[in-house]
């Protein structure tokens, strides 16, 4: 069998031991010659199937970890929650999008905020420094989709970097996760409201 497909399967089965989640139906297809983006999941017939850009990789094992780190939580917590966990509502994504990132940074420590992200290092610092005016905008939508394109699309046509919605959603989780004493293992099925309620009544 190919190496690397096995090893994609040993780096799942280890996250399945470590959060005591086991996938079910879940398919990884390896793509060469495509290095347009980096990994990806859809839902085809009702099964998730996730693409992954070999290139992307650079030939770093820590990077597939990371990747495959971050699309495992989004297999469970779309299992444990039964619903669309990306285009629901922008509270939804935004703590969707965190805790896989989180989840990544702990499989993989050391690494930047923008490495866990998948953003550059100046959009991390633009969110740091405008995290308050964030909080600000995506208070009244959280229950909607209108910001999406906004804080998740790459091609969003907005006056301020794309993208920035992960970087907050990673932001806010890790510090729900300091305030709280939990690790993201802990809360892969967690509502979104419990995330981001606890930041907005401090």
């Amino acid at each position: 069998s190919c190496p690397l497909v096995s090893h994609c399967s040993s780096l799942m089965d280890g996250f399945a031991r470590d959060t005591g989640h086991a996938l079910a139906h879940e398919t990884l297809y390896l793509v060469l010659g495509c290095a347009t983006t980096t990994i990806y999941t859809v839902t085809v017939d009702g099964t998730d199937v996730s693409v992954l850009c070999v290139e992307s990789l650079d030939g770093s094992e820590q990077t597939l970890a990371l990747y495959l780190a971050h699309e495992f939580t989004h297999y469970v917590r779309k299992d444990l929650l039964n619903k669309d966990i990306f285009e629901s509502c922008v509270g939804e994504r935004l703590v969707t999008e965190g805790i896989a990132e989180s989840y990544s940074a702990d499989v993989v420590g050391g690494q930047a905020t923008a490495t866990y992200c998948i953003v550059d290092e100046a959009t991390v610092s633009w969110v740091e420094a405008h995290y308050a005016e964030l909080e600000a905008l995506v208070r009244t939508s959280l229950e909607t989709t209108e910001l999406m394109e906004t804080l998740f699309y790459m091609f969003a046509r907005i006056d301020f970097p794309v993208r920035t919605g992960y970087v907050f959603g990673y932001l806010a989780v890790r510090r729900y996760l300091q305030e709280q004493g939990l690790r993201t293992k802990e809360i892969l099925g967690i509502d979104w409201r419990r995330v981001l309620r606890a930041q907005h009544e401090e």
